[in-house]
């Protein structure tokens, strides 16, 4: 090393270990005047503090060492983020672990769902890993479900085959067929296979015999390998074309140049939808798919019926196999990695474990108190800011006064059946996945669909609807006289987030109002955060004005007053409710836009600089600008 490069690594030691003494004197400062404040008799008079458990739990991953008032992001999630402890994660993480072993955390039941999920994921754990053995089971689970389809490939029965496998077990064939019911629009896309590998030859065998098991038909391994070489020869002379066809004046040109009007409503029908569930048809690989539909068609029945069959289940198990292939990575680890990664594709399986482990009828009535409260605070606080006025200020009212929430108990889908576990884990795969094409299918057309905008752990939907999340379910404590404060720095401040979020973003207004909106936004980044921040603004602003609508709507009874929480650490209720909340959202990284981002809105609440007795130079201490009154004010 250079006597210059040697000079700076000096220099910038003696300003690091400058700065962190400079650092350690002012903290051992900050917590003097705090322990000598809470000597005083008055600073901790009434009722003792709420949440020793919270507080103990928060303890270990707060950097106490830092002050709140120079920088509260460091403070609260510079541990959190160095050790990867997010509260979020590990919700999740003790869900997983439940699916895997069988046995809940402390406090809950097992139900179906978590007992279909153990089954599944031991049942996958037993056989992925002998591949032979898996492309057999799923082969002939496929054709116990299709079996009267593939005796017969004509090409009605084929396109009804492949619409069954492609939405019901999101299992492709030679075609993957995808619909959007919000969209109205379906999509098909050649997926045929010409690259052979050592799975596709395996899955091959299965598909033959699973075929002569069911069909008794005559056929052998080496004549299906030949078809699906002439198969590809004919694909690779066409030229590739995409094309959309819109259902109400072009189905003649789609039933010319793709496939059978006829087959395509067949398909449809056999899985629930009609093609007046459709708008336009996108078709990407015309000329692949239209060849299909002609060695499927009348006259080329009896040259290609005896392989078509085959042809068709063997690209379903070579694609369902495909997620599961754990030959590149012979770890166990990897094994318990594919197992648990496609439980991914069955999300409203998941989705009914979590209503089934997180929620109760208690943890409902405590967020439906919650939410009637912050939605009255909101709104009080909309009325005062005079953003809105005329019609702006009628349809304001008309928002709040219809919008009601949604608990995930009542949002899960019941009404379809679900599956009962197997040993077999290709019938586990296939059930999963045809309750979760059900389930997703009748919620599609129940109240809770259409015109929806998401905020973090909410949906809002038709602005009617506030559908809560059953993840974060896992946060929100029973109800009880200590519960309140917890629920309302988790809970209350998500809802009143998400209220903000639709006002300021969600609805068109006039354009009055949104330059109301707009004014208050900018005064808000030019005072708090900068124009760099452009990305994390939105969530910023409506979390600021989220916490004003809280402390203002809730009030407790020696909120300021610092008293023993754990050990030695000393708390105030408002101190815990700024820390606990900002414990439990953490952002993944730590970064000078995360920093600003998490800080600002704390700045913007006259209330946070009180609870931890900051200076009125202090970085944190800043409220006070752009109140929401000027807002309406040119």
């Amino acid at each position: 090393m250079d006597d210059s490069r040697r000079l700076f690594f000096i220099l910038c030691g003696l300003a690091a270990a400058a700065a962190v003494t400079f650092a350690a004197i002012s903290t051992a400062l900050y917590f003097a005047v705090r322990r000598q404040r809470l000597e005083s008799p008055s600073r901790t008079s009434g009722r003792p503090f709420c949440c020793p458990g919270e507080a103990e739990e928060m303890y270990r991953y707060i950097n106490t060492t830092l002050n709140p008032c120079t920088d509260f992001f460091g403070f609260a999630c510079s541990k959190v983020i160095a050790l990867k402890l997010w509260k979020q994660t590990s919700v999740s993480a003790e869900l997983v672990q439940a699916m895997i072993t069988g046995v809940m955390p402390k406090g809950l039941k097992m139900g179906d769902a978590g007992a279909f999920l153990t089954a599944y994921y031991s049942s996958c754990v037993n056989t992925v890993s002998r591949q032979d053995f898996f492309l057999s089971t799923l082969a002939r689970a496929l054709v116990r479900r299709t079996e009267m389809l593939l005796k017969k490939p004509y090409s009605r029965n084929a396109f009804v085959y492949i619409t069954a496998v492609s939405l019901q077990y999101n299992l492709p064939s030679v075609i993957d067929v995808t619909f959007s019911p919000i969209r109205s629009e379906l999509f098909l896309k050649d997926f045929t296979i010409c690259t052979a590998n050592d799975m596709s030859a395996i899955a091959m065998v299965a598909a033959v015999n699973a075929l002569k098991a069911a069909t008794s038909a005559t056929r052998t391994v080496k004549s299906e390998v030949k078809f699906v070489r002439w198969m590809c020869e004919q694909l690779e002379a066409l030229s590739w074309k995409n094309a959309t066809y819109d259902n109400s004046k072009e189905l003649a040109t789609f039933d010319r140049e793709v496939w059978n009007v006829g087959d395509l409503e067949a398909g449809l029908s056999a899985v629930g939808y009609t093609m007046q569930n459709v708008s336009a048809i996108h078709v990407q690989g015309v000329h692949e798919i239209r060849l299909i539909h002609d060695l499927l068609s009348a006259e080329w029945q009896n040259l290609t019926a005896r392989h078509m069959s085959a042809y068709l289940l063997w690209h379903s198990v070579v694609y369902g196999a495909e997620e599961f292939d754990t030959s590149h990575g012979a770890s166990a680890q990897s094994l318990f990695d594919v197992c648990e990664k496609s439980v991914s594709r069955v999300p409203l399986v998941w989705n009914r474990f979590m209503v089934e482990t997180l929620t109760s009828l208690d943890k409902d009535k405590e967020a439906r108190t919650i939410f009637a409260n912050v939605k009255d605070a909101v709104l009080s606080d909309c009325r005062a800011s005079l953003l809105f006025e005329g019609e702006d200020a009628v349809r304001l009212e008309a928002f709040f006064k219809e919008l009601k929430l949604v608990t995930p108990i009542e949002a899960n889908e019941k009404s379809a059946l679900f599956p009962q576990p197997a040993l077999d884990f290709a019938e586990n795969l296939l059930q999963s996945c045809a309750y979760n094409f059900e389930a997703t299918k009748r919620l599609q057309w129940g109240s809770f669909t259409g015109n929806e905008e998401y905020y973090r752990h909410l949906a809002f939907v038709k602005s009617r609807y506030c559908i809560l999340s059953a993840t974060y379910y896992g946060f929100i404590l029973p109800g009880s006289p200590n519960s309140q404060i917890p629920n309302t720095a988790l809970l209350g401040r998500l809802l009143a987030e998400g209220l903000w979020h639709m006002v300021m973003y969600g609805i068109h207004w006039s354009s009055k109002t949104t330059e109301n909106i707009v004014r208050l936004e900018s005064c808000f980044v030019e005072n708090y955060m900068s124009e760099e921040d452009e990305r994390t603004v939105p969530i910023a602003f409506v979390t600021a004005l989220a916490l004003s609508s809280i402390l203002n709507a809730f009030s407790w009874a020696d909120w300021h007053t610092e008293k023993p929480a754990w050990s030695l650490w000393t708390l105030s209720h408002a101190q815990f409710f700024y820390t606990f909340d900002a414990y439990h959202r953490c952002p993944g990284e730590s970064s000078p836009e995360n920093a600003r981002a998490f800080n600002a809105p704390l700045m913007y609440v006259e209330d946070f600089a009180n609870a931890f007795d900051c200076s009125p130079d202090a970085a944190m201490a800043k409220a006070g600008r752009c109140p929401l009154r000027a807002a309406s004010q040119p």
